[in-house]
């Protein structure tokens, strides 16, 4: 039975995208859930994560599962929920991320920054 209760960790008032470019590669997708499952992360993270046994399930549950919310445009929101986590979150995942992707997000000062893939990790770079 799953519980509704959101987990301490999940944060809803973060930091929400302006911007998402993200590609990861299909045939590492397996690869990209395991690293996941194995990663070192809390293990009540890893656990909600990766609940649903699939990888876009994880990063919907992460917050950057694209196409489940919208804004007014249609445009596809994303969400920090891993509050703390999401740089390593996104380090975990970044070997299987093409290095054209990016995330871009405002902070709650108005500030614009993008996470930004290379191809072995991810950054957080805030614009001039």
């Amino acid at each position: 039975m799953q519980s509704n209760k959101l987990p301490q960790w999940f944060d809803l008032s973060v930091d929400e995208s302006i911007s998402i470019h993200l590609r990861v590669y299909s045939d590492a997708i397996e690869a990209a859930f395991n690293t996941v499952k194995k990663s070192t992360l809390p293990q009540e993270i890893i656990d909600d994560l990766t609940e649903e046994g699939a990888f876009i399930g994880v990063l919907t549950k992460a917050g950057f599962g694209v196409g489940h919310i919208t804004d007014d445009n249609n445009a596809p929101l994303v969400k920090e929920v891993l509050d703390t986590y999401t740089e390593k979150f996104l380090n975990i995942i970044a070997p299987y991320v093409s290095s054209i992707s990016f995330i871009e997000m405002e902070d709650e000062y108005g500030l614009l920054y993008k996470w930004e893939f290379n191809g072995s990790a991810c950054s957080k770079v805030y614009n001039d």
